[in-house]
């Protein structure tokens, strides 16, 4: 069986109105099946090594609660020094034979405090 994912252009457009060409420098951060202290490590080194401003975290379905952790341990970690600027939800459609399947989308947006 093939599954085919459809993105929400809406989603899509409003992360490159918030923050132009993050996803094309790599600050886009997909939540997924690895353990959180690996996306907490993946954001710091952003922040710390790469010099990047904002970084986006993304989730879907079960994962979400995962992203919400991921930017609860950086924040806390940082000691104020980074901040979370805007959290956005949404729904993303996907096609799997001929049915729609809707699940729920979340992007949290983390910045350096100024």
């Amino acid at each position: 069986m093939s599954i085919r994912f459809i993105f929400a252009n809406s989603i899509i457009k409003r992360i490159k109105r918030v923050l132009t060409g993050v996803i094309g420098r790599k600050r886009l951060v997909v939540i997924g099946k690895k353990p959180v202290r690996a996306y907490v490590i993946r954001v710091m080194l952003l922040f710390l090594k790469h010099r990047v401003r904002r970084v986006v975290l993304r989730a879907r379905g079960k994962n979400i609660s995962k992203a919400v952790t991921v930017a609860e341990v950086v924040r806390n970690r940082s000691r104020g020094a980074i901040d979370i600027e805007n959290i956005e939800i949404d729904t993303d459609v996907i096609k799997v034979g001929g049915r729609k399947l809707y699940i729920s989308v979340i992007i949290i947006i983390l910045g350096l405090r100024r």
